[in-house]
């Protein structure tokens, strides 16, 4: 549904890197969704909305491509996408909740980590509590989460605040997991 990703400032990302962002037009977005019916439309069961920024759309824009995956793909069971965090903040719990039962279920979220210090150096464009902040939304709208998490991103000087401080701000994405709660309790 992009090309490229919206942000594409963080230090350490080179996937995206001379590839000029774009949304893509419906008829393009159609053009692939008829393809794939034409190929194997009953043996459709996972789709992931690539590429590196689908939710970067306007929500009643995702909503009608999600309809659409609905209507061509009987036996479709989940809909992914990467999520980067700034797109998650510009969206309610509300429009993620729309999505999520229209049938995007799984959000593939690049915290990388839970410290703002090492977010701010690795141009991540957000912060630790905002980190924190995109996972309950998700969360809210009753949504999975994929977290990715690098480790040793923050160096040598900086491993254990990065460390420390993304296991808290994983917390409330995981209220129930047990190993989360004793990990970041230490």
């Amino acid at each position: 549904v992009t090309r490229g990703c919206a942000h594409n400032n963080c230090t350490y990302c080179n996937m995206y890197r001379g590839v000029k962002f774009e949304k893509l037009s419906d008829e393009q977005i159609m053009r692939q969704i008829e393809l794939a019916r034409a190929t194997d439309a009953e043996g459709v069961r996972r789709v992931f909305l690539a590429d590196g920024d689908a939710l970067v759309l306007p929500t009643d824009r995702l909503l009608k491509i999600l309809a659409v995956l609905k209507e061509y793909f009987p036996n479709l069971e989940r809909v992914a996408s990467y999520a980067a965090p700034g797109d998650i903040l510009r969206k309610s719990v509300e429009e993620l909740t729309s999505l999520r039962k229209a049938g995007l279920t799984l959000l593939n979220y690049g915290m990388e980590s839970g410290d703002s210090q090492t977010l701010k150096e690795i141009r991540k464009g957000v912060t630790g509590e905002q980190s924190i902040e995109v996972g309950k939304r998700a969360i809210a709208a009753g949504m999975q989460l994929s977290i990715m998490v690098i480790l040793g991103i923050a160096g040598a000087e900086g491993s254990e605040r990065h460390a420390l401080a993304t296991m808290k701000s994983s917390r409330p994405c995981f209220p129930r997991c047990p190993s989360c709660s004793i990990a970041a309790a230490n």
